[in-house]
């Protein structure tokens, strides 16, 4: 299906009006709004506690905002649902759970099955033909705790890849894997981009994951800046989005982001070099 094929002309597939949402205290999204277009791919970055999961959550439909509205398709995302995949982090799944490779795949489509409580030869195909895709093949009978990080992560996207999704969200799908592993989990999503799938992906990491997306959102509870990573990798912005000094060096079309370096001031070197230990005030940013 082409991107944006059942969406009317000029329609986002995604979109937050002045959402705010808060777990019974100080908010942790404040008045967010964005757009996300028909066949984007979006990577969301901020720091620890900005909002991130609870931005996916919320188009999810399982965190209620208690301000503003979230549309999918230009509709309430309660009615929307089906158009959504999500992989969730892998820290918070419970591997001790008993369910094999195979099961947590075909749970991709539990709200589709009807009455029977099971599934036909052609999905079980379909599942199996996606796990093979994500190098998963001959491992469908494994239960998931036996499984590596990295392969634990490509069962729960293909699990969110059996729904055929036009929208689909990821929460730090990088996040403890090896750089191949990365590195095919992102180039399997540019593939799926590339078909018309829309997908939003939250990570912290900066330099491997975040400057190789085409499009960025900065977010720490509010959107402090969104845009090609050209645009919003700039040290006043990314400096302001974790409130901590960050430097952008730039190669050609190459970012790389870092962070300012501590240093111990030149009269406590000889204590340094003796081995004497440093107070931590006897360090300053550079």
């Amino acid at each position: 299906m082409a991107a944006g094929s059942a969406i009317a002309a000029g329609g986002a597939q995604l979109e937050f009006r002045g959402v705010t949402c808060t777990y019974d205290g100080p908010p942790v999204l404040q008045d967010v709004t964005l757009r996300i277009e028909p066949g984007q791919l979006v990577g969301l970055v901020g720091p620890s506690g900005s909002g991130k999961t609870t931005f996916l959550k919320a188009a999810l439909g399982l965190v209620k905002p208690v301000a503003g509205t979230i549309l999918v398709d230009g509709q309430p995302v309660d009615r929307r649902r089906a158009l959504l995949g999500y992989v969730p982090q892998v820290e918070t799944v419970d591997w001790a759970f008993p369910v094999t490779v195979e099961e947590v795949v075909l749970m991709g489509r539990a709200t589709q099955l009807g009455p029977w409580p099971w599934t036909s030869r052609r999905a079980r195909a379909e599942a199996r033909g996606l796990l093979a895709r994500l190098g998963l093949a001959g491992l469908e009978r494994r239960h998931i705790r036996e499984l590596s990080g990295g392969q634990q992560q490509r069962v729960f996207l293909a699990r969110a890849l059996f729904r055929r999704p036009r929208l689909l969200l990821l929460d730090e799908p990088t996040s403890g894997v090896d750089i191949r592993t990365r590195h095919e989990i992102l180039h399997l999503l540019a593939e799926l981009q590339a078909q018309g799938t829309t997908i939003v992906l939250s990570t912290h990491e900066l330099n491997a994951v975040a400057t190789h997306l085409p499009y960025l959102v900065c977010l720490n509870r509010r959107v402090i800046a969104h845009g090609p990573p050209a645009i919003v990798f700039r040290d006043e912005i990314l400096s302001r989005l974790y409130h901590a000094p960050l430097h952008v060096v730039r190669e050609g079309d190459v970012a790389v982001v870092i962070d300012h370096p501590w240093r111990a001031p030149a009269e406590h070197n000889g204590a340094a070099e003796s081995g004497d230990a440093l107070e931590p005030e006897h360090y300053r940013s550079r």
